[in-house]
């Protein structure tokens, strides 16, 4: 399950007790916390690494996807994760919710990229409500497809918030595979919720619970009430799983994509946090890349606190390891299958579980561009050990994105993080260093065991530690690619569509080589 700019503060097992998340806080109890746990800094980078087990500067996707009316799309030649649970264990795969990943071509959906189904949107940022897409040609996305090549369009779901839509799926889904019984196929099932992404939207009778926790901002009891609608989600999922006597024998990951934008992103609509950690969403900071992830299933030890680093290319080696017993994934790559590289997944099932005596992921690659030092779309950024090198160029170089920043109603004093960041506390925008508009980025050091908030530089004091990881960074930058996409065929058609309550009729669009859908 991957939650869509959740901030790190938005969740109450992270200490803040303005969002009770007691579904996704029981998650972690039943599990293992990953608290060293890193994504890229926003959403399709992300869902790229994910699925394909690869780092954004192999797969070229450093950068969020458009609006689909495009020929844009991750690279086709990679099997995907869920190509590769079919192939090792027969699995039955579906998919609920973002995609994010390009839909001109029938091989760039995702039941062109091995999923049996997929109940949701094309995009990246649509209406939770009437699932409508705004841009040149404002479009309805939102389908239900099925493999083979079977495109359609849900206009009954238009009206009908997005994510009570996906769990009602999913525990629908749950239900037939538990009632086939030992016949059932294993099932994999990839659900990525749309909340807390702008817009600000969420059923009044929810808003109305934070009105008077949130310091008098509205848009802030918004998105309170967006992330209060995710957590029911989630235990209407984990419900499921234990009352169709599933759990004995399920994984279930929970993270999200990146951390949450800051108030003042998007004129201002944005109201996640990420306090007390530095930055947000398209920062290479703390609170661009770090999310807070959630693992139970059998061999996990309940209540358990994984501190290593675990990075989300890591999913698709570590996935399929445990989906067969310990299997590496690279046995059923098919044929010419594109060679993974330094950089991408690592299996750490082992350090999951706590069976492994030392980290097996020996550093973590934040991003890094093929002309290092040079200015990248986000900086470089690498962690090894306690130390973070990070150099901020330009693109993340706002000031509302760099600093601390608690959200409206929250008394920093007194509020018990989980991350001890030292006093006093933070508040505001950042003091320079680190950020940078020159030609060259500085390249800025910082202890995160004795420094989890990022608030003092201490590169002066390691120069050879900065000389070293320096070295690192380059030799992983000769590697990168530039492409932020891979396009090719057709631009998708744009199909007339009606709505059952009425409403103005509007468009979908359907991949350009698909078979054209029934009258």
């Amino acid at each position: 399950m991957l939650a869509d700019d959740l901030g790190f503060n938005d969740i109450s097992l992270n200490g803040s007790p303005q969002i009770p998340t007691r579904h996704i806080d029981a998650l972690a109890a039943r599990g293992a916390t990953l608290r060293n746990f890193y994504v890229q800094p926003v959403c399709s980078p992300t869902r790229a690494s994910l699925m394909t087990g690869r780092h954004v500067i192999h797969t070229g996707v450093y950068d969020a996807f458009g609006d689909g009316l495009d020929d844009e799309h991750l690279n086709t030649s990679y099997t995907l994760l869920p190509g590769y649970l079919k192939r090792a264990a027969n699995y039955t795969t579906a998919m609920l919710g973002k995609w994010h990943l390009g839909a001109n071509t029938v091989s760039a959906t995702p039941i062109g990229r091995g999923f049996d189904t997929h109940f949701g949107f094309y995009v990246g940022n649509e209406d939770h409500v009437t699932h409508m897409v705004d841009g040149k040609t404002p479009m309805y996305d939102f389908s239900d497809d099925a493999a083979p090549s079977t495109y359609r369009v849900a206009p009954a779901f238009r009206g009908e918030d997005s994510t009570p839509a996906f769990a009602a799926r999913v525990v629908e889904l749950l239900g037939a595979h538990a009632a086939g019984g030992a016949a059932s196929p294993p099932l994999f099932l990839y659900v990525a919720w749309q909340d807390t992404h702008i817009p600000l939207q969420a059923p009044d009778s929810y808003v109305q619970r934070f009105l008077n926790t949130t310091g008098g901002s509205k848009q802030r009891a918004v998105l309170c009430a967006m992330a209060a609608l995710l957590d029911e989600a989630v235990g209407n999922v984990t419900a499921a799983v234990d009352a169709l006597g599933l759990a004995p024998n399920t994984i279930i990951v929970f993270h999200s994509d990146n951390g949450g934008p800051v108030s003042g992103e998007w004129e201002g609509e944005a109201q996640s946090s990420n306090y007390p950690l530095r930055g947000g969403k398209f920062t290479l900071w703390q609170g661009g890349v770090k999310a807070t992830a959630l693992v139970a299933g059998p061999g996990v030890p309940a209540g358990s606190v994984v501190d290593a680093p675990v990075h989300v290319t890591d999913w698709l080696p570590t996935l399929v390891a445990a989906a067969t017993g310990g299997g590496d994934f690279r046995q059923w790559a098919p044929p010419g299958e594109p060679p993974y590289q330094e950089g991408d997944g690592v299996d750490v099932w082992d350090t999951v579980t706590g069976a492994a005596r030392a980290p097996q992921r020996k550093w973590v690659l934040l991003e890094v561009g093929a002309g290092f030092p040079a200015p990248a779309l986000h900086g470089h950024g690498l962690i090894v050990g306690d130390m973070k090198l990070v150099a901020v160029t330009n693109r993340s170089n706002n000031p509302l994105s760099d600093g601390w920043f608690p959200p409206p109603g929250q008394d920093v004093n007194a509020t018990p993080y989980t991350t001890r960041c030292g006093a006093p506390l933070r508040n505001g925008t950042a003091a320079k260093p680190c950020v940078t508009n020159r030609a060259a980025p500085a390249l800025c050091l910082f202890n995160l065991t004795a420094d989890p908030c990022e608030y003092n530089d201490v590169s002066e004091q390691f120069p050879d530690v900065l000389k070293n990881m320096s070295a690192l960074l380059g030799s992983l930058a000769l590697t990168a690619t530039h492409n932020n996409s891979w396009p090719s065929g057709c631009l998708p058609a744009m199909l007339p569509v009606s709505f059952p309550d009425g409403s103005k009729p509007a468009h979908w669009w359907l991949p350009c080589d698909a078979p054209a859908p029934p009258a």
